[in-house]
């Protein structure tokens, strides 16, 4: 059965968009452990520093100044 030029050069194509897209899928499955492990770590520091700037708001809040009626 003779398959047209056309419809030939569209499933060449599409065989070297399979192989990219299957290479990358490996590449990211490949490097998934440690964009966990780095997404993990980076939560971590930001939740400390949201903890810090929450620390920071609560004392702000009990200064003198702010707990006085005379204003």
């Amino acid at each position: 059965m003779e398959v047209p030029a056309m419809e030939q050069a569209s499933f060449q194509m599409m065989a070297v968009d399979f192989t990219s897209c299957k290479e990358a899928m490996d590449l990211v499955e490949d490097a998934k452990p440690l964009n966990i492990k780095k997404f993990s770590s980076d939560l971590s520091n930001e939740v400390n520093l949201l903890r810090k700037d929450v620390i920071d708001i609560r004392t702000s809040a009990q200064a003198p100044m702010i707990l006085s009626a005379s204003m």
